[in-house]
């Protein structure tokens, strides 16, 4: 006998506040409020969602992009920043969300999905 269960997901298909940490948490956290309030119990974001994925990179001349990737590096995050607390706390116990965020390290700043923290 197969046993099988449903449950009911959320794609945020949305771009970030760029270069805007605080204003791109509150959004994750209302868009994963929607999600709940509709029945989501896994809320997945794009890329790099949190602090944003460096489109820049692809349509403009690496010397021109300097500039971004320092307020890029500014909104980064490391995984137990207050900002990504806020997120956990926004998903509580009936939601779990798939982190996409851009995350600090002591040198660099790279994008990390994975399986739901929350």
């Amino acid at each position: 006998m197969t046993h099988s269960s449903t449950f009911n997901a959320a794609a945020c298909h949305v771009s970030p506040i760029y270069f805007d940490l605080d204003a791109t948490i509150d959004k994750t956290c209302d868009l994963i409020a929607e999600a709940a309030r509709n029945g989501a119990k896994i809320v997945a974001f794009p890329e790099a969602h949190i602090c944003a994925f460096p489109v820049w990179s692809g349509v403009r001349a690496p010397v021109e992009n300097h500039d971004f990737f320092v307020r890029m590096v500014k909104s980064a995050v490391t995984i137990d920043h207050p900002a990504i607390d806020r997120v956990r706390r926004a998903a509580g116990s009936t939601t779990s969300w798939s982190p996409s965020v851009s995350t600090r390290r002591p040198r660099s700043v790279w994008a990390a999905s994975g399986t739901p923290i929350c």
